[in-house]
């Protein structure tokens, strides 16, 4: 007898988006992720999510599009507009 791990894709969500666990927060009115703007701004956003991801991301169902950056570390010190600095981007090269 063989001992083997497997992953079942139990379903398929159209425009769902994945972030890091880390970029989502909660307050007293739910979930939600600062969006980084043009500007080097951030927009507190409203988030609806779906189920945590074995590689520590999570699904965002509304609230957010496909190629989005969101803020995934300092957040406590946010707020809806704050200009920001961006010292880190995982997802760009260079």
């Amino acid at each position: 007898n063989q001992y083997v791990q497997v992953q079942l894709n139990l379903e398929t969500i159209d425009d769902a988006v994945l972030v890091p666990f880390e970029a989502v927060q909660t307050n007293s009115k739910g979930k939600f992720v600062f969006v980084v703007k043009g500007n080097d701004t951030v927009e507190m956003r409203s988030v609806e999510v779906g189920q945590r991801q074995d590689d520590n991301s999570i699904v965002i169902l509304k609230g957010l599009k496909d190629r989005e950056r969101v803020v995934t570390e300092g957040q406590i010190s946010l707020y809806n507009g704050s200009q920001i600095k961006i010292v880190k981007n995982e997802n760009e090269d260079g």
